[in-house]
């Protein structure tokens, strides 16, 4: 709809220019310089501007989308270690009767700061597989 409208706008200038130059109203140098050529170089100056505009948002999303899967990679690699080290306690006792006689109280660390922020995943839901999210949230 949009490719239409300008081409139609175009046509209509071409027109507009070609009249006024066998008319005698306008030369083609006047007609360059008062009216296509500020014409094309404010639309192509907009048309710019709004990619390089749509381009940084768009890379400010990735960045904050790639921020935030790094952040949940590492929160699960620190899981992942605290679970190794606790099973590493588990297994030097070989048998039930070792582990409930043997094995000494262990109290682990504070494991808080090991928490997800779902909120920053859920782009995940727009991925070809959404399901993800949620088998993220049961691990």
């Amino acid at each position: 709809m949009l490719n239409a409208l300008i081409i139609f706008v175009a046509i209509a200038i071409a027109i507009a220019a070609t009249v006024f130059i066998y008319t005698g109203v306008m030369d083609l140098k006047d007609l360059f310089t008062s009216g296509i050529l500020p014409l094309f170089a404010t639309y192509l100056g907009a048309f710019f501007a709004f990619k390089l505009n749509e381009d940084k948002e768009t890379s400010k999303l990735q960045d904050s989308r790639r921020e935030a899967l790094n952040s949940t990679l590492f929160v699960l690699a620190r899981q992942r270690n605290a679970i190794h080290q606790l099973k590493k306690e588990f297994d030097r006792f070989r048998s039930p009767i070792e582990k409930v006689f043997n094995l000494p109280a262990i109290k682990p660390p504070a494991y808080s700061d090991l928490i997800h922020n779902f909120a920053d995943l859920e782009f995940l839901l727009e991925s070809p597989e959404p399901n993800l999210l949620f088998k993220l949230t049961i691990e």
